[in-house]
This record gives C-alpha cells, sequence and structure tokens, in this order.
C-alpha cells in the first residue's frame, strides 16, 4: 500500500530544511504561583529615599562580559563610584524578560531576568552590594488598570510585587499601561481608576520595612497623590528644561508648582526622560549649551521632592542609547558638590518649600526643616543680576553653603537683603542659629 500524498509533501519539505537547524523552543510557562509575604528587613538607614536616586538603562550602563550588552554584574562593579557621587538610589529600567525585540517596555515574565542582562543570583548580588554602600534600589513595574484586568491578573501582579520585596528590593517605579501617541510622552486615556490602584500597592509595599514607591502619573499629578507616597512630577519635567532655557513662562510655572506642590506627599522631580518617543533629550542640550543643561540639574537636585538623575541624560548620550560602552564617562563636576549639599543639608532633602519669587530671569525660595533654613537663588539669564529678598529675620546672619565659602551675609533691620548672582548661576545660603 502506497504511503498518502500528504507524507510526499512532509518528507520533501523536511528534506529542504537546513539539516543544522534547530526546532523552535516551546514558551517557558508564566510563572504564576502565590507568593506569601517574608520580608527580609531592611539594612538601609532610615529615609534612605530622600537622596538622589541615578536612573539606570542596564543594557546601556556597564558591560561586564564584552558581548556589547550591559548587565547587572557591571552594574554592580560601578556602585563604588556612584556611591562616591552621592547617589543614594537607583531606579532600575525594566530588567524582567521581555517578550518582544523592544528595550524591555513590553514584558509579561514579571519574575525572571532578561537573560542578556544576568541571573537572579546576579541581581541577589547587586541588591547585598549596593546595601553595603547605603544605596537602595527599586524598579520599574508596569501593570494594567484595574477595571481592565481580571481579579486574577491583579492577584498576579501583587504576587509579583512580593516576588522582588522578598528578595530584599527596596521598591519601585510604577506605571499603568496607557496609550501613547508617538512623539509624544504624554499618555491618553489615563483610567479613572488608577488611583485606587495604586493605594492598593502602596498598602502591600508599606508592609514591608523602609520599602519606597514612586507612581509615574499625568496629566494629573495631584490625583495620583491620593495613592502613593511619592509621584513623579512629569508635568513639571519640561518647564524645568524651558526655565534652563531662560524663558520667562516656564520660570514662572516652576514657581507656581511649589506654591501648589502637594504636601502629604513627596513629589519625585526628573528632567524629561530619554524614551524614543520624546525626540530629543536634555543630554543633546548639554552639548549644545552645557551652561542651560547644569541649571535644569541645580534646579532638579534643589527642589522639594526626590530628584531622579537620568544616567543617560547625565552621560550627555544622544537621543537614541549608545552601545553599551566598558565604563561609562564621569557624570559632569558639578553634581558631586550639589549631591554632597543635598546629603548634608536637611532642609535641602527633606524640608517644606517657602516664598518662591521671580524676578525677571531669577528665582529664589527657601527651604525649611524644623528651625534650620535655606536660601536658593537661581539666575537663569545670560547677564548678572541682583536680587532683593524680604521676609527673612532681621539681623539675620547667612553664611554661603555653595558655592562655599567667601563674606557672610546680613539682613536688614526689615528681614530684607540684596544678593547678586552670576550669569547662568545658583547660590545657596544657611542661615545661622
Amino acid at each position: 500500500m502506497r504511503p498518502p500524498l500528504f507524507a510526499f509533501a512532509l518528507a520533501a519539505a523536511l528534506a529542504t530544511l537546513p539539516a543544522c537547524a534547530p526546532l523552535p523552543k516551546p514558551p517557558q510557562p508564566v510563572d504564576q504561583r502565590p507568593v506569601a509575604m517574608a520580608d527580609p528587613g531592611s539594612a538601609l538607614q532610615p529615609g534612605w529615599q530622600h537622596g538622589a536616586f541615578m536612573v539606570i538603562d542596564v543594557r546601556n550602563w556597564r558591560d561586564s562580559n564584552g558581548d556589547g550588552i550591559g548587565d547587572l554584574r557591571g552594574l554592580t562593579q560601578s556602585l563604588d563610584a556612584l556611591a562616591d557621587l552621592g547617589i543614594k538610589g537607583l531606579r532600575l529600567m525594566p530588567i524582567t524578560r521581555r517578550e518582544d525585540a523592544g528595550p524591555g517596555q513590553a514584558v509579561s515574565r514579571q519574575r525572571s531576568i532578561e537573560p542578556a542582562y544576568g541571573t537572579l543570583a546576579d541581581f541577589d548580588q547587586l541588591l547585598d552590594e549596593a546595601h553595603r554602600r547605603g544605596i537602595g534600589v527599586i524598579m520599574d513595574y508596569t501593570m494594567t488598570p484595574g477595571a481592565a484586568a481580571p481579579p486574577a491578573v491583579l492577584a498576579y501582579h501583587q504576587d509579583s510585587l512580593r516576588f522582588w520585596l522578598n528578595r530584599g528590593l527596596d521598591g519601585f517605579h510604577v506605571g499603568v499601561l496607557t496609550q501613547r501617541l508617538e512623539n509624544d510622552a504624554t499618555p491618553l486615556n489615563e483610567p479613572p481608576e488608577s488611583p485606587a490602584l495604586m493605594r492598593d500597592v502602596q498598602q502591600l509595599i508599606s508592609s514591608y520595612r523602609q520599602r519606597y514607591l514612586v507612581c509615574e502619573a499625568t496629566p494629573s499629578t495631584s490625583a495620583w497623590a491620593l495613592g502613593c507616597e511619592s509621584t513623579l512630577a512629569l508635568d513639571l519635567s519640561q518647564p524645568l528644561l524651558d526655565a534652563a532655557r531662560g524663558r520667562p513662562e516656564a520660570i514662572a510655572r516652576v514657581a507656581e508648582y511649589l506654591k501648589a506642590a502637594p504636601t502629604t506627599t513627596t513629589t519625585t522631580t526628573m528632567l524629561p526622560k530619554h524614551d524614543a518617543l520624546a525626540g530629543r533629550r536634555p543630554g543633546d542640550e548639554a552639548r549644545s549649551d552645557a551652561a542651560a543643561y547644569r541649571l535644569a540639574a541645580a534646579t532638579t537636585l534643589l527642589l522639594p521632592g526626590t530628584p531622579f538623575i537620568d544616567a543617560g541624560n547625565a552621560l550627555g548620550m544622544p537621543g537614541k542609547m549608545a552601545a553599551a560602552q566598558p565604563d561609562p564617562q564621569p557624570l559632569p563636576a558639578f553634581y558631586k558638590p550639589l549631591l554632597a549639599l543635598r546629603n548634608t543639608l536637611g532642609p535641602i532633602a527633606r524640608g517644606s518649600s517657602l516664598s518662591p519669587q521671580v524676578e525677571g530671569l531669577v528665582f529664589a525660595f527657601q527651604r525649611q526643616l524644623a528651625d534650620d533654613r535655606v536660601l536658593v537663588l537661581i539666575n537663569y539669564g545670560r547677564e548678572a543680576a541682583t536680587l532683593r529678598v524680604a521676609g527673612l529675620p532681621a539681623g539675620a546672619t547667612l553664611s554661603n553653603e555653595y558655592p562655599a565659602g567667601g563674606a557672610l551675609s546680613r539682613t536688614d533691620e526689615r528681614g530684607a537683603i540684596h544678593l547678586a548672582l552670576a550669569p547662568q548661576s545658583w547660590r545657596v545660603l544657611r542661615l545661622q542659629r
């Protein structure tokens, strides 16, 4: 009996395949096992989250094995340099196993590391070494909004969050998946249930010791503040950059933000991100106007809230991320003294903001923690300027904290003082107690 026709066809098709062509591997099942809370505690100092964070795309950081792709071991090898700079936290852009060819932006395997970046053992070593240096680590995590997701999906996300917290991760930067327009970084159709979803996430994370949650939400930062410990103020990112370019309307916008900033939670400030949809990035601007970039970075570090420093921006990397290098370029020298200032002056790291004032292209505000008060002045103009600041204690003495040194200043009998600023510069003065 002759074999059926399809057998000949199958044999012919198989004969055309290369002899060494491997059969495709079936996809591995997603880990959906329930995860119970098992808090390992925290080795970090209380308040660690008020320090500056470096936002790191592991793929484009440091390559430890010569394959041209940055990895977790390479980041671990960079911790001494980051600690010396004054960084207190790392925010890792997506590092979980991705299901597409993009840079980790669409992930479904939330409990495994992208193989190109290393293993869970490499991740655990990164946490241990970072904690030994007093550096916390949080990672990006994207969730699907509550009303659009069945309970099983939400339970999976909660179990996945506990999976990482149980390993000692110090928190998350959480975003809710929303639609975006090409060349427009503003999310559309923000789900109305997002604040409630984030409140549930905050409750889960707060059940662990000294963990930190940052929510990314636009266009309504204040609405998200109802649910999160800290909110990424995306609506402030572009005004910060435009203010540094000397645009009066942007300076006014930053001042208005200080007046209306939420008081029940902290905000997180960051210059516009390097996302591929964002186009030209601050690092590009730095090459054409380094002074303006320094002003934008200094403003971010001196405003209330926790500053996030995008490593790509700080390194002056172009709009399309460069290939991973064995050693990242040193950050601009002005970061280190500013971070030292933030790490030593309580009002800058944790204080409230007072009396924002704008005159021409000069912006001034005060920061206060208990009875410790500092005065911050920033001249965005390309000419020297003098600003009269009122509302200070009469006859008060002010010392120069940045730039450090120089003669002391004193307010008059009405509590006012005239202070001079060089072009495109900033000053920080501390009231002597």
